[in-house]
C-alpha cells in the first residue's frame, strides 16, 4: 500500500494529540 500525503498529514495529526494528551496527564499526575 502506497502512503498518501493524507495518512501522513494524519498520522502527523494523531501524533500531535496524542503527545499532547501525554503532557495533560503528566500535569495531572504531579
Amino acid at each position: 500500500m502506497r502512503e498518501t500525503s493524507f495518512d501522513k498529514s494524519g498520522n502527523l495529526i494523531k501524533e500531535i494529540i496524542s503527545g499532547t494528551f501525554d503532557e495533560v496527564l503528566e500535569t495531572y499526575r504531579n
